[in-house]
């Protein structure tokens, strides 16, 4: 269970990742990974704060005693950010779908409702749609870090959809209203106040062409 946590969180946000459970004299931990850093090689370096270790470069389980727990952090942390710093990190995007925005619909929405729940084994359907014209935008959230965005079809529809793009703001700064961009998202059904509609949840986002 503590793998397929920290295999979720790692892919999502495309870091290294431990997830811990307190056992009664120790933490048991397991570790996933990305291409770009090697964690066997680096839990080699913090051998001394571990009781114990093993696995491969990509995934690998631990455990330590609470009181190094701290010091286990921040070098672990350090490595991984000097080890991420000198790469670039590449993120390979599987769409199921390129897509007319005309097919975004409750319909479509019912369909998906019927494949659920999504997860391991059963990922939750990617989409592409290209020039979408961006009609409005703001950051929220704490940290200003998320893209809340207005979009409309090049055609000029009068369908305009909400797009949240989660830690989006780094990647993407230099956003400004009327842009085209193409998107890569799943969908979500939003409900605020008892009203309903679809959202797009933006996974990566490219300047049109």
């Amino acid at each position: 269970m503590l793998g397929l946590v920290a295999g979720k969180i790692a892919g999502e946000y495309k870091k290294p990742t431990i997830i811990l459970r307190r056992q009664e004299k120790e933490l048991v931990g397991s570790l996933r990974s990305i291409p770009e850093v090697n964690i066997i090689e680096n839990l080699e370096k913090c051998s001394k704060l571990l009781i114990k270790f093993g696995g491969h470069p990509q995934a690998a389980g631990i455990s330590l005693k609470a009181e190094n727990l701290k010091k286990f952090y921040e070098k672990m942390s350090s490595l991984v950010e000097a080890e991420l710093a000198k790469k670039e990190i590449v993120v390979n995007l599987d769409i199921d779908i390129e897509m007319n925005v005309k097919d975004i619909n409750w319909e479509l929405m019912a369909d998906l409702k019927k494949m659920e729940p999504f997860g391991v084994g059963n990922p939750e359907p990617v989409f592409l749609v290209r020039n979408m014209l961006i009609k409005d935008l703001k950051i929220v959230g704490n940290g200003q870090k998320h893209w809340k965005l207005s979009l409309q079809d090049e055609a000029g529809s009068p369908k305009i959809f909400d797009a949240i793009g989660f830690s989006l703001v780094k990647k993407f700064p230099n956003l400004k209203k009327n842009d085209k961009i193409d998107i890569v998202f799943n969908l979500l059904e939003d409900e605020w106040n008892g009203n309903h509609k679809i959202q797009l949840k933006l996974i990566d986002i490219k300047l049109s062409v």
